[in-house]
């Protein structure tokens, strides 16, 4: 008996080789969350895009923020505003008021706004994990006991 380690011939080694990485890779897939998916990193990519949003408003008003932020096709009813209640825009006024929390591949988190001279509005931000986009806001509404703004459309 003599032992053969395939490497007489290539071709068995090379499909043996192929055979082995092709079953790990189908092994990797299934139900088990892959690290880009797990609750925490759900978490801190969409309380990335919250953060985002408050600064794009910041810094250049209501329609950058959608355009950077917004989750394709719901930036409907949003674009050329510069606020949120269309009152008059003010740079710095928009804070993070809830972290973002997620459940799934959906998320909500809290902002308020505190335009100069007026009582500060408080606003939920609605939040989905979009196929090609990522984390992104799906709708912003005026939170349950805050003040005025309009709600998506």
């Amino acid at each position: 008996f003599r032992y053969d380690s395939g490497m007489r011939n290539p071709r068995f080694f090379l499909t043996g080789t192929l055979a082995t990485a092709g079953l790990l890779a189908l092994s990797a897939c299934g139900d088990v969350p892959r690290s880009d998916d797990s609750p925490e990193s759900n978490t801190q990519r969409a309380q990335a895009i919250v953060e985002t949003f408050a600064n794009s408003y910041n810094e250049a008003g209501l329609s950058d923020a959608v355009e950077q932020t917004f989750c394709p096709g719901d930036a409907d009813g949003w674009s050329g505003r510069q606020s949120l209640d269309d009152s008059a825009y003010s740079a710095g006024s928009m804070t993070v008021s809830t972290p973002a929390s997620v459940e799934g591949h959906r998320g909500q988190a809290g902002v308020q706004v505190t335009p100069a001279e007026r009582s500060a509005q408080h606003y939920e931000l609605s939040l989905r994990k979009d196929k090609t986009q990522g984390w992104c806001i799906s709708g912003v509404t005026p939170a349950a006991g805050g003040s005025g703004g309009l709600k998506d459309q």
